[in-house]
């Protein structure tokens, strides 16, 4: 094999071994012994000094020899391997050895690596413990010592003063010695005292009468004492003889008393232990026997004495735990030197021995580990460099043994970079497909389902659909200004544009597939013939090879590096043998030898990579299906005023914010209506919906308007295989073939209506259109009017028009003062509208008479309605609701009260406490009618539908809305109310007036293509036509439509009188603002001409006026130079107010008919 024997050597690695030995060979051979001589010659003194220069210098020279050895062991140890390596050859079982080698070196590496950084933990540990027996043992004696020198020098000093100076020091030193002292003394000869008179009471005496009654030495000397008092008595009585009788008997008893005390022995407790003393002596003086002076001042010297050690004490303890000197020797020595352990004995001589074990056992495994990943990685990058040439070789060998190709025009053959491009798709499908099938040998199976790929084909299909519904918004009508048409766009999120992470991995073995094909003019010829018939790409292995590779460091591993080389051979060798361009090909490599030769660790790798990168892809599948990520979606971007930075302008997101393509608690929001609904409020307390749930979005209060893209109640799947479609005459005609090869022909449809379909459906969102109410709190201009919001797929394009006059049927028909049949249905829409106002207004304050006034008009509709149609479900919506669970209070008593009392005026007594939770808004809207899918397709055809309004349902509906400032919560299943009592005559009114309205009948006929083709391209992307639907088909389709799409300003506010005279009042207020601007001295130059131009131009609206110039003002002018100017334009520019001006006055001039848009 040619192939550098480097592995594992460097230039860092020889300099690291060579300074070892140099410095082993100077401390051996020249070092040491000058310091030896050195110390020989030494004086007395300066022999400590010298001994541990010579243990240093000693430990120096063991840990660089441990080195020198350890360099040797790795050098032999990468030399052997190099030598290995180096014998490799260029055949299959060369590279299977390689692979073999590899794996038994990682082991070795890391088994090296563990068992020496584990033996030297374990030394480090034994010398730790030497060190702290050894050190502890030595310490303890010498502060022992050290201790008992100081204690008798201490006592030496005491005994040299007399009493007085030694208490006066003690009292000096700490009073409370000389206290403890005196009352130690004290309670001693007070215990002294108590034991002679327990003696001297004690029954120890017995005469020898006839009596023999006992007697204490106490009652003898009372006798005693009797007989001097009787002696006393018979003198002085005359009686002399008796007298002298009775004296020599007490003086005899008294002589026995005395020698009976001196001879009763007596043991106390003294000051300097037990005293032995007599009766007679503890009797006379029991503080001179138990605490003569001499005892207490022996006392008071050893207290001062072990007062003044007691910080030596402590002190020697802590010096005995760790002993500084004896440490900093050990560490200078590194543990190696006899200098140092020589004096510990066995101890000292098996720690030395640990040392230089540890210190070589340490640099092994720290060269290990250094050199490890290295060595490894060569071993890898030989491995692979020997499989791609390989793999190479069977390239070329499949490629010599290709026929040659027919000849072929050259317009038959494809461009060489369509042919890479074609490759490169099918070499990175193949790579995908053998991840999802798990390819490891012995692995866990296939590991990715048809389910999830259709998922995954689905969302790249919606992502490609989106990136081609990109464009440019319309300017407005008229506007010569700065702002542009290009300014205003409708991007998509999402759109696919950033390179994934495995591109990194797969692009070097694709190129060099595609460029070894190349080289072989027979093969790369036939290649360009198959590649001019284009093929489907394939959606769901390039979404997965976006959305499953996360793991950057496991796709920078060897394993999967070789899976790569591996795949990208096996198409590229079926390639050059077949001279076709694999598609939906299944590689071959679970058969492959390479593979089964890969280790249980690298099993397990590749194993391990196959599910995470699955696991990851079915993760992502899941959030998307429910609603937890945007997988893309369509977004108005506009720029805000120049005089006011950061602004957003025209009211770009006004969809986006009512209808966020993903909730921030989004999680278990159904797409398309599939998952459950979701509700939040933003920031400014606007209802915000799940957009993407047609069910959640029909109970958005805020939202009345054209509702489409529901999905099917139910029915069997068609199982649609094959969808091609043409443009004849200028309209689209859709052909959609059945696994069995049934044909079904739809069509025509305008080619921009299905433009915006497809991307409306690949969008996901489900509100075509609506006038939502505006909130004050949306701007800081009060706007009385509704704001035309529109569906970014079709926004400021001409189809919007039909978007939203289809929503301004139910209103039409029922508020048309010619239409009287439509009264009755106006005074029930009323008085329904107005119960609902009294749930949201009445209180629980007593202020009945208050109410009654304010809610006079509502309390007599409702109450006339309840009269003439009832309170049930048919006629009022409370039943409905509560049967949901919501709460109206004492709303159910109120509408009782109607149909029982003469007039509203009798029910205000209810309205005081009604304590209703709920209320709720009616509002008109279109909605999308319910279908099941059938194999016939009569869901998109109407076959069998009823009614001349299909596929679309108009209504009024009353929507449930919580009075508390918490978002309702609404189940799957529920369904709004629509106003039983006259909702099929509504229908029959609407359709009656799109019959007599041809302007209508063609906004009906648009918005009729616009939900079929929706539901056909929904419910494909959704998997109801079929798990093999042939997505890839859509994005031609998208971008061959496209040019049909004709862009121009729709309405952005719904323009009634309302709003016509607050632009007049906004008119005036620019008009006077320009005025004070140029009476101002600060616009200069640019400026002043712009504020003179647009002040001079006047008129509107029967003329432009000023409203076409004011973005000459935002651009010549700064905020600073007309600040009070400037904050309105501003306003007026983040709303769209500027452009509506023009555009209301433009279509001033072209005026259309109702409910159409024709002009």
């Amino acid at each position: 094999m040619d192939f550098a024997m480097n592995i594992g050597f460097s230039p860092e690695l020889l300099g690291i071994g060579f300074a070892f030995f140099l410095l082993w060979l100077g401390l051996s051979w020249l070092y040491l012994p000058r310091l030896r001589r050195r110390a020989l010659a030494a004086e007395p003194g300066d022999l400590a000094r010298m001994n541990r220069r010579l243990a240093g210098a000693g430990a120096l020279r063991d840990i660089a020899l441990a080195g020198v050895i350890a360099f040797a062991i790795v050098l032999l140890g990468l030399l052997a391997l190099n030598l290995h390596v180096s014998a490799v050859g260029n055949t299959d079982s060369d590279l299977l050895g390689l692979m073999a080698l590899r794996q038994q070196a990682q082991t070795v590496l890391d088994q090296v690596q563990t068992a020496s950084l584990s033996l030297w933990g374990a030394s480090i540990a034994v010398i730790g413990l030497i060190w702290m027996v050894v050190s502890r043992r030595r310490a303890g004696e010498r502060w022992d010592t050290a201790l008992e020198a100081r204690r008798a020098a201490l006592r030496a000093q005491a005994d040299a003063l007399d009493m007085v100076a030694l208490r006066a020091a003690a009292e000096e030193v700490d009073p409370r010695i000389t206290a403890g002292v005196d009352e130690r003394a004290e309670a001693l000869t007070g215990q002294a005292r108590k034991t002679v008179e327990t003696m001297l009471a004690a029954q120890i005496l017995t005469f020898k009468d006839n009596s023999e009654q006992p007697m204490s030495l106490l009652d003898l000397a009372g006798i005693r004492a009797q007989l001097e008092a009787r002696a006393g008595q018979a003198e002085a009585e005359g009686q002399g003889e008796e007298a002298t009788r009775l004296r020599e008997a007490a003086e005899g008893i008294g002589q026995q008393l005395g020698k009976l005390k001196a001879d009763f022995p007596l043991e106390l407790e003294g000051m300097t232990g037990p005293v032995t003393t007599t009766l007679a002596r503890a009797e006379v003086d029991p503080e001179g026997i138990v605490a003569p002076e001499a005892a207490r001042r022996a006392a008071l010297a050893d207290r001062l004495v072990e007062h003044r050690l007691r910080n030596h004490l402590a002190e020697g303890r802590s010096r005995a735990g760790a002993e500084p000197e004896d440490l900093r020797g050990w560490i200078l020595a590194g543990g190696t030197s006899e200098a140092v352990t020589k004096g510990a004995g066995g101890l000292g001589r098996a720690a030395r021995h640990a040392a230089v074990i540890a210190f070589l056992l340490g640099f092994v495994g720290l060269g290990t580990n250094a050199l490890g990943a290295g060595v490894t990685a060569s071993l890898k990058e030989a491995e692979l460099g020997l499989a791609g040439r390989l793999s190479a070789q069977s390239v070329q060998t499949a490629a010599a043994r290709t026929e040659a190709p027919a000849e072929a025009d050259a317009s038959d053959l494809a461009s060489d970079e369509a042919t890479t491009t074609m490759l490169r798709a099918s070499m990175r499908a193949s790579f995908a497909r053998a991840v999802q099938a798990g390819v490891a040998p012995r692995g866990p199976g296939p590991v990715f389902g048809p389910r999830q790929r259709f998922d995954l084909a689905a969302v790249n299909a919606r992502q490609r659909i989106l990136a081609v519904s990109a464009r440019p918004a319309a300017a407005a009508v008229g506007a010569a200004n700065a702002q542009g048409g290009a300014a205003y766009t409708v991007h998509a999120s999402h759109a696919n544009t950033n390179a994934p992470p495995i591109d990194a991995i797969l692009d070097p073995p694709v190129d060099r597939r595609i460029a070894q094909l190349r080289q072989n003019e027979r093969v790369w010829t036939s290649l360009r013939a198959a590649a001019a018939r284009p093929v489907a790409p394939d959606l769901a292995a390039e979404q997965f090879l976006r959305v499953a590779f996360a793991d950057e460091a496991m796709l920078r591993s060897h394993q999967v590096q070789l899976l790569a080389d591996r795949v990208t051979a096996d198409v590229a060798r079926t390639a050059a043998r077949t001279g076709t361009i694999p598609h939906g090909y299944a590689p071959e490599v679970r058969a492959d030898f390479v593979l089964e030769a890969m280790s249980d660790r690298d099993r397990r790798i590749i194993t391990d990579f196959e599910s995470r990168s699955a696991g990851r892809a079915g993760r992502y599948v899941d959030d998307v299906r429910t609603g937890r990520i945007d997988p893309g979606s369509l977004h108005r971007s506009a720029p805000g005023s120049p005089l006011r930075p950061g602004g957003g302008g025209a009211g770009a997101s006004a969809y986006g914010d009512l209808f966020p393509a993903v909730l921030d608690n989004a999680a278990g929001a159904g797409g398309g209506g599939g998952g459950g609904p979701s509700r939040t409020a933003s920031a400014s307390g606007k209802s915000r919906v799940a957009a993407k749930s047609y069910r959640a979005v029909r109970f958005n209060r805020r939202v009345g308007g054209v509702v489409i893209g529901r999905s099917p109640e139910g029915g069997d799947a068609a199982d649609i295989t094959g969808f091609d479609w043409a443009m004849r005459d200028g309209g689209l005609t859709l052909v959609l073939t059945t696994r069995e090869g049934g044909r079904h022909e739809m069509g025509p449809f305008d080619p921009a209506i299905a433009h915006h379909a497809l991307s409306y459906a690949a969008d996901g969102r489900v509100v075509a259109a609506t006038l939502p109410l505006f909130a004050a709190e949306d701007a800081p201009l009060e706007v009385p009017t509704r704001r035309v919001v529109v569906h970014p797929a079709f926004e400021d394009t001409r189809f919007a028009c039909s978007a939203i006059q289809i929503d301004r049927f139910v209103d039409a028909v029922m508020f048309d003062e010619a239409n009287t049949a439509a009264e009755p249905l106006r005074v029930a829409r009323n008085a329904v509208t107005g119960f609902g106002q009294i749930l949201r207004y009445a209180g629980p304050e007593d202020n009945t008479p208050a109410i009654l006034d304010q809610l006079g008009p509502d309390m007599r509709g409702a109450f006339d309605h309840a009269r003439s149609c009832g309170t049930g479900a048919s006629c009022f919506p409370l039943e409905t609701y509560a049967g949901y669970g919501m709460r109206f209070g004492g709303a159910g008593r109120l509408l009782s009260c109607f149909t029982e009392a003469a007039g509203p005026e009798a029910c205000g007594r209810h309205l005081t406490g009604l304590y209703s939770e709920t209320t709720y808004s009616v509002d008109s809207g279109v909605r999308e009618v319910p279908y099941e899918v059938d194999p016939g397709l009569g869901f998109l055809t109407g076959e069998g539908a009823e009614g001349p309004l299909w596929p679309l349902d108009f209504i009024v509906q009353a929507v449930p809305e919580a009075l508390s400032r918490e978002e309702m919560a609404i189940s799957e299943d529920w369904e709004p109310w629509i106003f039983p009592s006259f909702a099929n005559e509504l229908r029959g009114m609407v359709a009656r007036a799109v019959a007599l309205n041809p302007g209508a009948a063609e906004v009906l006929d648009e918005m009729r293509q616009f939900t079929v083709l929706q539901r056909l391209f929904r419910a494909a992307l959704d998997g109801h036509l079929g798990l093999e639907f042939p997505f890839a088909a859509l994005v031609p389709l998208q971008e061959a439509t496209a040019e049909s799409v004709v862009i121009e300003r729709q309405e952005h506010w719904n323009h009634n009188q309302p709003f016509f005279d607050f632009m007049m009042r906004q008119d005036a207020w620019l008009r006077d603002g320009f005025a004070r601007a140029l009476q101002s001295a600060a616009p200069q130059g640019a400026c002043r001409q712009a504020l003179e131009a647009a002040a001079g131009a006047e008129g509107w609206p029967d003329a432009p006026g000023h409203w076409p110039r004011i973005a000459a003002v935002e651009a010549a002018c700064s905020a600073s130079e007309v600040p009070g100017l400037a904050a309105r334009i501003a306003d007026l520019r983040d709303l769209g107010l500027i452009e509506e001006a023009i555009q209301l006055r433009a279509s001033l001039g072209r005026p259309r008919a109702a409910l159409s848009c024709a002009d």
